[in-house]
């Protein structure tokens, strides 16, 4: 394959099928940075409401997994690995 000239030098032409595949990942680059506004927004709205309501853990997807917040007014999600007991051996962890 013959090296190709960088864009400094000229526009290269692009085949059709490259710049498709290229204009999709654009697309999707844009669709994340969306996605992650959001995701970054109800994180912030999730840690006020539960410091509001003094709660430092809600289950989640059935009760299968839980939001933790710890104290560094951080959210991390924890697998429930039974009832009853320590659910991952870390309570009182202050991660």
């Amino acid at each position: 394959m013959a090296k190709q000239k960088s864009l400094g030098d000229m526009v290269p032409e692009v085949p059709a099928d490259v710049q498709e595949k290229a204009d999709a990942y654009a697309a999707a680059l844009r669709r994340l940075g969306n996605a992650k506004e959001k995701k970054n927004g109800c994180e912030e709205l999730l840690i006020v409401a539960m410091k509001d309501a003094d709660i430092t853990e809600v289950r989640i997807d059935l009760g299968n997994k839980r939001i933790v917040l710890s104290k560094k007014d951080t959210l991390k999600i924890k697998k429930v690995k039974g009832e009853g007991g320590d659910s991952d051996g870390d309570e009182g962890d202050d991660e």
